[in-house]
Protein backbone atom coordinates (compact mmCIF):
# COMPACT_ATOMS: atom_id res chain seq x y z
CA UNK A 1 0.00 0.00 0.00
CA UNK A 2 1.23 3.52 -0.73
CA UNK A 3 3.17 5.16 2.09
CA UNK A 4 1.23 8.34 1.48
CA UNK A 5 -1.94 6.95 3.08
CA UNK A 6 -1.16 8.09 6.60
CA UNK A 7 -2.63 10.45 9.20
CA UNK A 8 -3.30 14.12 8.46
CA UNK A 9 -5.49 16.77 10.11
CA UNK A 10 -8.82 17.41 8.38
CA UNK A 11 -10.03 20.94 7.52
CA UNK A 12 -13.55 22.40 7.73
CA UNK A 13 -15.58 23.88 4.88
CA UNK A 14 -16.08 27.32 6.41
CA UNK A 15 -19.83 27.31 5.83
CA UNK A 16 -19.92 25.91 2.28
CA UNK A 17 -22.70 23.46 1.54
CA UNK A 18 -21.46 20.03 0.43
CA UNK A 19 -23.35 17.30 -1.40
CA UNK A 20 -21.99 13.83 -0.70
CA UNK A 21 -22.18 11.20 -3.44
CA UNK A 22 -21.98 7.43 -3.08
CA UNK A 23 -19.72 5.97 -5.78
CA UNK A 24 -20.00 2.45 -7.16
CA UNK A 25 -18.23 0.38 -9.78
CA UNK A 26 -19.38 1.61 -13.19
CA UNK A 27 -20.57 4.97 -11.86
CA UNK A 28 -21.09 7.31 -14.81
CA UNK A 29 -19.76 10.27 -12.81
CA UNK A 30 -16.23 8.82 -12.89
CA UNK A 31 -14.17 10.29 -15.75
CA UNK A 32 -11.98 7.45 -17.00
CA UNK A 33 -10.41 9.71 -19.63
CA UNK A 34 -8.97 11.92 -16.87
CA UNK A 35 -6.71 9.06 -15.73
CA UNK A 36 -4.73 9.09 -18.99
CA UNK A 37 -1.88 6.72 -19.83
CA UNK A 38 1.90 6.89 -19.46
CA UNK A 39 4.00 7.31 -16.34
CA UNK A 40 4.12 9.88 -13.53
CA UNK A 41 7.13 9.99 -11.19
CA UNK A 42 7.37 11.44 -7.70
CA UNK A 43 10.03 12.25 -5.13
CA UNK A 44 9.39 11.13 -1.57
CA UNK A 45 10.64 13.12 1.41
CA UNK A 46 10.25 13.43 5.17
CA UNK A 47 10.22 16.81 6.94
CA UNK A 48 10.89 17.01 10.65
CA UNK A 49 12.00 19.98 12.77
CA UNK A 50 12.26 22.02 9.57
CA UNK A 51 14.70 19.59 7.94
CA UNK A 52 13.70 17.94 4.64
CA UNK A 53 15.20 14.48 4.02
CA UNK A 54 14.73 12.58 0.73
CA UNK A 55 13.62 9.00 1.41
CA UNK A 56 12.86 7.50 -2.01
CA UNK A 57 10.84 7.52 -5.19
CA UNK A 58 7.36 6.53 -6.35
CA UNK A 59 6.06 6.00 -9.89
CA UNK A 60 2.70 5.03 -11.34
CA UNK A 61 2.28 3.89 -14.94
CA UNK A 62 -0.94 3.23 -16.85
CA UNK A 63 -1.15 1.28 -20.12
CA UNK A 64 -3.90 -0.48 -22.07
CA UNK A 65 -3.96 -4.22 -21.48
CA UNK A 66 -5.93 -7.07 -22.99
CA UNK A 67 -9.57 -7.93 -22.43
CA UNK A 68 -10.73 -4.32 -21.99
CA UNK A 69 -8.47 -3.49 -19.05
CA UNK A 70 -5.88 -0.94 -18.00
CA UNK A 71 -2.70 -2.15 -16.32
CA UNK A 72 -1.81 0.18 -13.44
CA UNK A 73 1.65 -0.41 -11.97
CA UNK A 74 2.75 1.40 -8.79
CA UNK A 75 6.44 1.20 -7.85
CA UNK A 76 7.71 2.49 -4.51
CA UNK A 77 11.36 2.58 -3.42
CA UNK A 78 11.71 4.06 0.05
CA UNK A 79 14.04 3.59 3.02
CA UNK A 80 15.77 0.59 1.47
CA UNK A 81 12.61 -1.32 0.54
CA UNK A 82 10.85 -1.77 -2.81
CA UNK A 83 7.19 -2.58 -3.48
CA UNK A 84 5.47 -3.18 -6.82
CA UNK A 85 1.66 -3.25 -7.13
CA UNK A 86 0.21 -4.37 -10.47
CA UNK A 87 -3.54 -3.92 -10.94
CA UNK A 88 -5.78 -4.75 -13.88
CA UNK A 89 -8.72 -2.32 -13.99
CA UNK A 90 -11.78 -2.45 -16.23
CA UNK A 91 -11.49 0.43 -18.72
CA UNK A 92 -15.26 1.00 -18.83
CA UNK A 93 -16.20 0.74 -15.14
CA UNK A 94 -12.83 1.47 -13.41
CA UNK A 95 -13.51 -1.56 -11.24
CA UNK A 96 -10.49 -3.69 -10.26
CA UNK A 97 -10.26 -7.19 -11.67
CA UNK A 98 -6.95 -8.40 -10.24
CA UNK A 99 -4.19 -7.04 -8.00
CA UNK A 100 -0.72 -8.53 -7.42
CA UNK A 101 1.56 -6.88 -4.87
CA UNK A 102 5.20 -7.83 -4.21
CA UNK A 103 7.22 -6.30 -1.41
CA UNK A 104 9.28 -6.91 1.73
CA UNK A 105 6.39 -8.69 3.44
CA UNK A 106 5.86 -11.13 0.56
CA UNK A 107 3.22 -11.49 -2.15
CA UNK A 108 -0.49 -10.69 -2.26
CA UNK A 109 -2.75 -11.75 -5.13
CA UNK A 110 -6.40 -10.71 -5.16
CA UNK A 111 -9.26 -11.25 -7.61
CA UNK A 112 -12.20 -8.84 -7.37
CA UNK A 113 -15.49 -10.49 -8.29
CA UNK A 114 -19.11 -9.29 -8.18
CA UNK A 115 -19.81 -11.09 -4.90
CA UNK A 116 -16.38 -11.90 -3.40
CA UNK A 117 -12.76 -10.81 -3.12
CA UNK A 118 -10.61 -13.94 -3.29
CA UNK A 119 -6.91 -14.76 -3.43
CA UNK A 120 -4.05 -15.19 -1.00
CA UNK A 121 -1.17 -13.58 0.86
CA UNK A 122 2.20 -15.30 1.29
CA UNK A 123 5.14 -14.14 3.40
CA UNK A 124 8.82 -14.39 2.48
CA UNK A 125 8.99 -17.88 4.02
CA UNK A 126 6.12 -19.09 1.86
CA UNK A 127 3.48 -19.28 4.58
CA UNK A 128 0.19 -18.74 2.77
CA UNK A 129 -3.14 -17.38 3.95
CA UNK A 130 -6.24 -17.61 1.78
CA UNK A 131 -8.51 -14.60 1.21
CA UNK A 132 -12.23 -15.14 0.65
CA UNK A 133 -14.30 -12.09 1.57
CA UNK A 134 -17.99 -11.78 0.59
CA UNK A 135 -19.19 -8.36 -0.61
CA UNK A 136 -22.71 -7.06 -1.14
CA UNK A 137 -21.64 -5.35 -4.39
CA UNK A 138 -18.37 -5.02 -6.35
CA UNK A 139 -15.80 -2.93 -4.46
CA UNK A 140 -12.82 -0.77 -5.40
CA UNK A 141 -9.22 -1.57 -4.50
CA UNK A 142 -7.97 0.43 -1.49
CA UNK A 143 -4.46 0.68 -3.00
CA UNK A 144 -5.91 2.43 -6.08
CA UNK A 145 -8.12 4.87 -4.15
CA UNK A 146 -5.66 7.81 -4.36
CA UNK A 147 -5.11 7.22 -8.09
CA UNK A 148 -8.88 7.26 -8.71
CA UNK A 149 -9.13 10.77 -7.22
CA UNK A 150 -8.24 12.12 -10.68
CA UNK A 151 -11.39 10.56 -12.16
CA UNK A 152 -13.80 12.27 -9.75
CA UNK A 153 -15.96 15.27 -10.84
CA UNK A 154 -13.93 17.57 -8.61
CA UNK A 155 -15.42 20.93 -7.59
CA UNK A 156 -15.31 23.05 -4.45
CA UNK A 157 -17.38 21.38 -1.76
CA UNK A 158 -17.57 18.03 -3.57
CA UNK A 159 -17.75 14.98 -1.32
CA UNK A 160 -17.93 11.29 -2.17
CA UNK A 161 -17.67 7.91 -0.47
CA UNK A 162 -17.01 4.42 -1.77
CA UNK A 163 -16.40 0.89 -0.51
CA UNK A 164 -12.98 -0.72 -1.04
CA UNK A 165 -10.93 -3.74 -0.03
CA UNK A 166 -7.25 -3.62 0.87
CA UNK A 167 -4.65 -6.11 2.07
CA UNK A 168 -4.17 -5.51 5.78
CA UNK A 169 -7.23 -3.26 5.90
CA UNK A 170 -10.08 -5.51 4.87
CA UNK A 171 -13.30 -3.85 3.72
CA UNK A 172 -13.08 -0.12 4.37
CA UNK A 173 -14.87 3.12 3.65
CA UNK A 174 -13.13 5.54 1.26
CA UNK A 175 -13.92 9.27 1.53
CA UNK A 176 -13.01 12.19 -0.71
CA UNK A 177 -13.59 15.86 0.09
CA UNK A 178 -12.59 18.92 -1.96
CA UNK A 179 -11.83 21.69 0.53
CA UNK A 180 -10.17 24.37 -1.63
CA UNK A 181 -9.03 25.54 -5.03
CA UNK A 182 -5.65 27.17 -4.56
CA UNK A 183 -2.34 28.11 -6.16
CA UNK A 184 0.13 25.38 -5.26
CA UNK A 185 3.81 26.34 -5.30
CA UNK A 186 5.99 23.30 -5.97
CA UNK A 187 9.57 22.83 -4.76
CA UNK A 188 10.95 23.90 -8.17
CA UNK A 189 9.12 27.24 -7.88
CA UNK A 190 6.39 26.41 -10.39
CA UNK A 191 2.83 27.47 -9.48
CA UNK A 192 -0.16 25.30 -10.42
CA UNK A 193 -3.92 25.80 -10.11
CA UNK A 194 -4.99 22.84 -7.97
CA UNK A 195 -7.85 21.24 -6.09
CA UNK A 196 -7.00 20.43 -2.47
CA UNK A 197 -8.60 17.06 -1.72
CA UNK A 198 -8.74 15.31 1.64
CA UNK A 199 -8.79 11.53 1.34
CA UNK A 200 -9.55 8.87 3.89
CA UNK A 201 -9.10 5.14 3.30
CA UNK A 202 -10.38 3.40 6.41
CA UNK A 203 -8.27 4.79 9.29
CA UNK A 204 -5.67 6.26 6.92
CA UNK A 205 -5.80 9.96 5.92
CA UNK A 206 -3.91 12.23 3.53
CA UNK A 207 -4.21 15.50 1.59
CA UNK A 208 -3.74 15.61 -2.19
CA UNK A 209 -3.40 18.43 -4.72
CA UNK A 210 -4.85 17.66 -8.18
CA UNK A 211 -4.14 19.94 -11.16
CA UNK A 212 -7.42 21.59 -12.19
CA UNK A 213 -6.65 21.42 -15.91
CA UNK A 214 -4.62 18.25 -16.45
CA UNK A 215 -5.95 16.21 -13.49
CA UNK A 216 -2.37 15.23 -12.65
CA UNK A 217 -1.64 14.38 -9.04
CA UNK A 218 0.83 17.11 -8.06
CA UNK A 219 1.51 16.58 -4.39
CA UNK A 220 0.42 14.55 -1.39
CA UNK A 221 1.11 15.15 2.29
CA UNK A 222 0.50 13.11 5.41
CA UNK A 223 1.48 13.67 9.03
CA UNK A 224 3.07 10.64 10.70
CA UNK A 225 2.40 9.56 14.30
CA UNK A 226 5.88 10.86 15.28
CA UNK A 227 4.98 14.35 14.01
CA UNK A 228 7.06 14.17 10.84
CA UNK A 229 5.48 15.29 7.56
CA UNK A 230 5.56 12.82 4.65
CA UNK A 231 5.63 14.56 1.24
CA UNK A 232 5.17 13.06 -2.21
CA UNK A 233 5.75 15.54 -5.05
CA UNK A 234 5.51 15.06 -8.79
CA UNK A 235 8.74 15.25 -10.78
CA UNK A 236 8.33 17.68 -13.76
Amino acid sequence: MRLVLLAVVMIGFGGRVACQERLAIGDGRLRAEALGTGEDRYDLAMIRDGVRRPIGRYAVSVAPAGDGTLLVVQRTEAMGAATIDSAWVDRATLGPRRLVSRGPRGVTALDFGPARVTGYTADQQGARQEVNVPVEAPVFSASLAPWLTRALPLALGYEATARAYGDGLGLVEVRYRVVARESLVLSDGATRDAWRVETTVGPVRAVMWIDVGTRQELKTEATLPNGALFVQERVP
